[in-house]
């Protein structure tokens, strides 16, 4: 096991969000840069999503539907053709997508409030590199994603300031 894991999480968990962690990480800076996502991103993960149907409908997950139903509801609902939480491209929609497919029902609510803050913080420095009003969204996915990696204690954090520090 790894050792600055908690050890209250399960591996769906800490793998998957530390997956979605890097692939958001390395999609932000391209977003950052070129206000665009590439391809493959979408396609690794929307085949991610299906991957994460399969694991809770062969767990017996309680409420599989539901879950779900919520995660392609407020998808449609983030998307830039209907526009009710955000108005957002398709890469982003599928990115958030997949983080909450990975996450536990109430965490998928509790993901959109806090990507709804991130991005009332994040939006005037954001637009600075965006261009005709339009604003890189990925790195308010990111963040919002790293809050709730805190928020649920997945990594025991006293134990990577303790590595980080060994280097120095």
């Amino acid at each position: 096991m790894l050792e600055f894991m908690s050890s209250g999480a399960s591996l769906k968990l800490v793998y998957g969000l530390g997956f979605m962690f890097f692939t958001l990480l390395v999609a932000s800076v391209s977003d950052l840069r070129k206000m665009t996502i590439k391809a493959e991103f979408m396609t690794m993960w929307i085949c991610f999503s299906i991957l994460m149907l399969w694991h809770d409908y062969t767990a017996g997950m309680e409420f599989l539907w539901f879950k779900w139903l919520l995660i392609i509801i407020l998808g449609t609902l983030s998307w830039k053709g209907l526009g009710k939480i955000f108005s957002l491209a398709r890469a982003d929609v599928i990115a958030i997508s997949a983080v909450c497919s990975v996450l536990e029902l109430p965490y998928i609510i509790f993901f959109y409030i806090i990507l709804v803050l991130v991005n009332k913080i994040g939006l005037y420095p954001l637009k600075l590199f965006g261009k005709k009003g339009k604003y890189p969204f990925m790195p308010v996915i990111w963040f919002s994603l790293l809050i709730i990696i805190i928020i649920l204690g997945i990594v025991e954090w006293d134990v990577i300031l303790g590595i980080i520090t060994n280097f120095t």
